[in-house]
């Protein structure tokens, strides 16, 4: 045998992580898994809040669009009613009421 190849032998090993005659590797491996464990649950939690966020972003973008489109809608109605303000003092009630109502109605 070579003489180096004996000086660099140890008669006894230190145990490591992953050897079994140590009962830490066990408790640090779990520890370990319980911390990874942690850290993604964390990590699910922030991006359902991030992907929350976005969702409540796009709910009040469509809402607006709404909002803007049926004041765009009513602009239109309004533009394209016969118009009565030219001679509104001289319509009654119940023409101003079928003037305005009865084309909602048939919508």
């Amino acid at each position: 045998m070579n003489q180096d190849a004996i000086g660099d032998e140890n008669p006894g090993q230190a145990a490591t992580r992953g050897d079994p005659v140590s009962g830490f590797g066990v408790l640090e491996e779990a520890q370990s898994l319980w911390y990874e464990l942690c850290g993604l649950t964390h990590d699910r939690f922030r991006l359902a809040a991030l992907e929350t966020q976005g969702v409540g972003k796009s709910l009040v973008d469509m809402i607006v669009a709404g909002v803007m489109v049926g004041v765009l809608l009513i602009g239109a109605w309004l533009g394209l009613m016969p118009s009565p303000c030219w001679n509104w003092s001289s319509m009654t009630s119940w023409q101003r009421v079928a003037t305005y109502c009865l084309p909602l109605h048939s919508i």
